[in-house]
């Protein structure tokens, strides 16, 4: 694993590689009922950040990864919910979760080409686990929902996915004075990475966790 967010009231990184700045927030009852468990962004600039993501720069030419999170939201704008990427610059990115009103929205971009998967609309107010599987070696990216797998889909990466931006959640810093607003409105929890592609057991065990 190369991040562990619990977001148990705080930004900490228990896997120790990564320091998480903190904007708003509040703490908030996790999927269980446990005060303070989980994190809630009120979708006015609320965001958590990692300006040096060395362990999160993956290129899918060569790298594997997993995300898992679990999502709450009564409704939603368009919003971010994960990304790493320039938006001035339109670099290429290994990840990016974002939220529209009709759907859920999961892309990786080589600078060529975007491959997306739509999941449908989560935003009922209850809980909700995603997890994002890239499996570099057989150029397949997949996304699971609830611990099921939702889609799966071929993607031929061309070119590094690397860049230099800053992994942010729940939200984006770079569109200020544009008078757009991408922040999420909802509250996230146990938000995971690993540098490999999970089992789908594996991926189930999270989800019911």
């Amino acid at each position: 694993m190369v991040l562990h967010l619990p977001l148990n009231g705080n930004g900490d990184d228990l896997t120790g590689q990564s320091q998480v700045d903190v904007v708003g927030t509040r703490p908030a009852d996790d999927r269980v009922k446990r005060p303070g468990r989980a994190l809630e962004f009120d979708g006015d600039n609320d965001l958590l950040s990692i300006s040096s993501p060395d362990a999160l720069n993956f290129d899918l030419r060569r790298d594997d990864y997993t995300l898992s999170l679990w999502v709450l939201s009564p409704g939603t704008d368009r919003a971010r919910i994960l990304q790493k990427w320039d938006e001035d610059l339109k670099t290429p990115y290994a990840f990016s979760i974002q939220a529209i009103p009709e759907a859920l929205v999961v892309a990786v971009y080589d600078g060529n080409r975007l491959y997306r998967i739509d999941v449908e609309a989560i935003w009922d107010g209850g809980w909700h686990h995603v997890a994002v599987r890239v499996d570099a070696n057989s150029e397949r990216l997949a996304v699971f929902l609830d611990g099921s797998l939702w889609a799966d889909r071929e993607v031929s990466i061309q070119s590094s996915t690397q860049n230099s931006a800053s992994v942010q959640f729940g939200g984006t810093d770079q569109l200020e004075g544009t008078g757009l607003s991408r922040s999420f409105r909802g509250v996230l929890d146990e938000i995971r990475v690993y540098s490999r592609p999970l089992s789908t057991t594996e991926i189930a065990t999270l989800a019911n966790s």
